[in-house]
């Protein structure tokens, strides 16, 4: 029983995480509206059915049935109808702070808050995650050639002269003493050569790599010797991992190459092998045994500064990640995931940093927020007719063209976005029961 609590627990954590991503969404189209002189009549927090509600002197705060998300609906219903009534070509005489009685730049620039509003929480966040004092994960700067492991990293560079834990020493000159030192002396560089410093068993070797599509191909290597495990769970911490599925493991990137649904593992524990089968398709259990060290606090500057570079690099990231998948590059099944998959991927990470301290789950927490945020601002800028993308190109287009969408043809438009909307939320329920059975 123990167990299903536990993931209903994670559950509830991740759904008010993204219910919280979404308001903010939301609450962008609210402030953009209002700003721009277009009253909303009501604003929800949650959707369906409404429990009760505050009357303010212009918008109605709704509290409705499902905690989850929310919604402003904007003055304009009345001078739709008034329209198709006329069969009039075109919105007139509308009320003072109607949604129909403004231009296209206007409409453009409420839609376009929704998208926006997540990109300044998304820096928000990540800012946050920059300025919390915590103590942090910190790697020998090992390394592992991407292009080993096909299955997990597509057109990558080929770097056929490095080999799998060979150590940095340095970048282009600069003295590394761990990854994420590495790493970030990689994402700087911009796709340019980089000169290399490697020590391979106690041999000092210098190795320029050159990039693909601005990746570089080198990867973390992780010992797979296990420093955290969820409860309830065949696992313990100080386990090897040496075997998964027959398939012998040198680093973590072997557990994910050779991994199915349900998984053989091979254990090393205190001198004793021993044998676990376990069901990996949710979540693994456990996290790799790390170096903790005590992260100084940042001062306010150098968090947004943070903010900006990882947002952008996200933002990017999923682009990208959006596009391989279009073009079945990659499994689409590794790359979009269900509500409910997600929402407990969130519970359950944080809860794991909450075993390292309060600070570590609450960092976690965020900068899992921080991701969904940036991939509801990236679906959301997709030209699909119910989203923000599609009608911002439609205001693009009477910008253009100087004619104003006749009431009929927004209706038209309405009822073709409701259309994708269904197909969407179908995929996505179908996708959310999937994920809920695996839970």
């Amino acid at each position: 029983m123990g167990f299903y609590l536990n993931k209903l627990f994670y559950l509830i954590i991740g759904f008010l995480g993204i219910s919280f991503v979404l308001l903010i969404h939301e609450t962008g189209h609210f402030i953009a509206a209002r700003l721009l002189k277009v009253e909303v009549d009501v604003f929800s927090l949650g959707m369906g059915p409404k429990l009760f509600s505050i009357k303010g002197r212009r918008t109605e705060l709704r509290f409705s049935l499902i905690p989850f998300g929310g919604y402003c609906s904007m003055k304009g219903s009345t001078d739709l109808t008034k329209a198709l009534k006329d069969d009039s070509k075109r919105f007139s005489l509308t009320e003072q702070g109607s949604f129909f009685g403004t231009t296209p730049v206007v409409r453009f620039l409420i839609f376009l808050a929704g998208p926006l509003a997540n990109l300044i929480l998304s820096i928000v966040l990540f800012g946050l995650t920059a300025i919390i004092p915590v103590e942090t994960i910190v790697h020998e700067a090992r390394i592992v050639p991407a292009y080993l492991y096909e299955n997990q990293y597509k057109d990558v560079a080929k770097q056929t002269e490095l080999r799998t834990k060979d150590l940095l020493l340095s970048l282009n000159g600069t003295p590394v003493s761990s990854w994420e030192e590495a790493e970030e002396l990689f994402f700087a560089s911009e796709g340019k050569p980089i000169e290399l410093v490697i020590d391979r068993d106690g041999r000092i070797i210098n190795i320029t790599v050159h990039s693909q599509n601005n990746r570089y191909g080198i990867v973390l290597f992780e010992d797979c010797v296990l420093g955290r495990v969820l409860e309830d769970t065949p696992f313990q911490v100080g386990d090897r991992i040496i075997k998964i599925n027959g398939c012998d493991v040198v680093c973590s990137l072997d557990i994910y190459e050779n991994s199915k649904g349900v998984n053989d593992f091979t254990i090393l524990r205190n001198g004793e092998v021993i044998n676990i089968t376990y069901d990996t398709t949710n979540l693994y259990p456990f996290a790799w045994k790390t170096e903790l060290v005590k992260k100084t606090e940042s001062g306010f500057f150098d968090g947004i500064s943070v903010g900006f570079v990882k947002t952008k690099k996200s933002f990017i990231s999923t682009i990208n990640s959006l596009y391989h998948t279009v073009k079945r590059e990659t499994d689409s099944q590794n790359e979009i995931t269900g509500t409910a998959k997600a929402a407990s991927s969130i519970g359950s990470i944080t809860m794991l940093g909450m075993k390292t301290s309060i600070a570590s789950g609450i960092r976690a927490f965020f900068y899992l927020l921080s991701i969904v945020s940036i991939s509801i601002c990236v679906a959301n800028l997709l030209p699909i007719p119910s989203f923000d993308g599609g009608q911002m190109v439609i205001n693009i287009f009477q910008i253009i063209t100087r004619k104003e969408m006749t009431p009929k043809s927004y209706v038209v438009f309405h009822f073709l976005g409701l259309f994708c909307t269904a197909l969407i939320m179908l995929s996505m329920y179908m996708i959310t029961i999937r994920s809920i059975l695996h839970i």
